[in-house]
């Protein structure tokens, strides 16, 4: 089975409906995709300064994140990084076939050990309090995607009997 795994990859300075697809053409059914991404709602508060808690954004603005900064070396960086809600993301999985089985938000909590210096938008105080983090994990159906629509809005039993019988669920309990 080939599965395909991003840590803060690209998912956030591309179109993520492109990508999607062209994650899903390249697995096999069963494959799994998981990635992580900058959670929606961190991207309502700043990167920086002294109160990062503070909402600056509205979560429906769907305007690009542009920063512009200035490197060691004098040279100026452009960031773009595209905002998109909990809605488009899971829109844009399960539109291009996958089957999302997993989304996580690891907290910190207040007393955990926790290392700011790595950038300033991740102080602890921010990051005990909202989520700086999705996880997805989503699978590619062992069903092609038409017979699968058909069957979740017809008979749930036929979905797990085909699903059970393609290798997609087990019915042992652990």
């Amino acid at each position: 089975m080939i599965s395909f795994f991003s840590v803060f990859g690209a998912v956030g300075f591309v179109d993520i409906n492109k990508c999607f697809r062209e994650v899903y053409r390249i697995l096999k059914p069963g494959g799994i995709f998981a990635f992580s991404w900058f959670s929606p709602i961190f991207n309502c508060f700043p990167r920086s300064g002294e109160n990062q808690l503070e909402i600056i954004r509205s979560y429906f603005d769907k305007s690009p994140l542009i920063e512009k900064k200035l490197t060691k070396k004098g040279i100026l960086v452009t960031y773009v990084e595209f905002h998109y809600t909990y809605e488009d993301w899971f829109r844009a999985l399960t539109e291009n076939g996958f089957i999302v089985d997993l989304i996580l938000e690891p907290p910190v909590k207040e007393n955990d050990d926790w290392e700011s210096k790595t950038w300033e938008m991740f102080p602890k105080y921010k990051v005990s309090k909202i989520p700086s983090t999705t996880i997805w994990r989503a699978f590619k159906s062992p069903i092609k995607i038409q017979n699968l629509r058909k069957l979740i809005f017809s008979k749930s039993d036929e979905l797990l009997k085909m699903l059970t019988e393609k290798g997609g669920v087990s019915n042992e309990k652990n």
